[in-house]
């Protein structure tokens, strides 16, 4: 399970010498030949499998798209029905999968993402789908996600904004049930020769969230993000909380920046 070059050395020590002897190999492992389930890991149900139930696209630019294929196989004798039915829905993605599958059918799911040029969408496009295999759905959901930037095409690197926040970490510590909202604040510093804007904020979890959405940054001054955590909302209390809080920008070198955010529920 380690296909590739090899190269190995062992040490031998015997006693009428007083330097180890080295014994060397060299050598290149051939991958062994993959089944159907490793290569599919995903079982949908009623003999469909996929390679992948998740893609993360990464920026989506304005007036671009994005595409991505995940193989599927039908390993029944039998042909199914397949049709997906949407959990959370972003409005931009576009999934093409044929609504019938022939046994022992290998064929690829399309995943596109299209964002208009004029459109004032920004940060985080989720989208969550259960396949409806022979009218069963499947025990995996699919899932896919991009982040909406601005189109930097014609962004003169030189005189762009440049974004930088004061700390990566922000410890909330311990937190009762009886607290409602507690706070901390982190500067969103510009460091670029042109305006910096807050385009948008996303959170991993619903019981994080920051306020200044569209803040304007002169270059070489700052503004303050209060990042607030929800306690009434922190779904597990078994486990310290941790989460991420993302940053959209107009900083064409790094439109998002990442705020890690734990506490310990108590």
């Amino acid at each position: 399970n380690r296909p590739g070059r090899i190269d190995k050395s062992l040490y031998v020590t015997v006693s009428d010498c007083d330097v180890p002897l080295r014994l060397r190999m060299v050598g290149y492992v051939e991958p062994r030949e993959r089944g159907v389930d490793e290569l599919f890991p995903f079982d949908m149900g009623e003999g469909l499998r996929l390679e992948s139930n998740f893609h993360a696209f990464g920026y989506l630019e304005h007036g671009k798209q994005v595409e991505h294929r995940i193989g599927f196989v039908n390993t029944s004798k039998n042909w199914i029905r397949v049709e997906l039915r949407p959990q959370r829905l972003s409005g931009y993605i576009q999934v093409v999968m044929p609504e019938r599958v022939a046994p022992d059918y290998k064929g690829d799911i399309l995943l596109r993402y299209t964002l208009e040029e004029q459109s004032d969408v920004y940060g985080l496009l989720e989208d969550q789908f259960i396949f409806v295999v022979n009218g069963k759905d499947s025990y995996y959901p699919f899932s896919c996600q991009a982040i909406a930037v601005d189109n930097f095409d014609m962004v003169d690197d030189i005189s762009a904004p440049r974004a930088d926040i004061s700390k990566k970490n922000i410890k909330f510590g311990d937190v009762k049930r009886r607290y409602a909202t507690i706070e901390q604040s982190i500067e969103l510093m510009n460091a670029g020769s042109s305006p910096l804007v807050l385009r948008a904020v996303a959170s991993t979890s619903e019981a994080l969230s920051a306020d200044n959405v569209g803040v304007e940054v002169a270059p070489g001054q700052s503004a303050t993000i209060v990042v607030r955590l929800d306690v009434g909302k922190i779904e597990d209390w078994d486990n310290p909380f941790v989460a991420r809080l993302m940053l959209i920008t107009n900083d064409p070198m790094r439109p998002m920046l990442s705020l890690r955010v734990n506490a310990l529920p108590e």
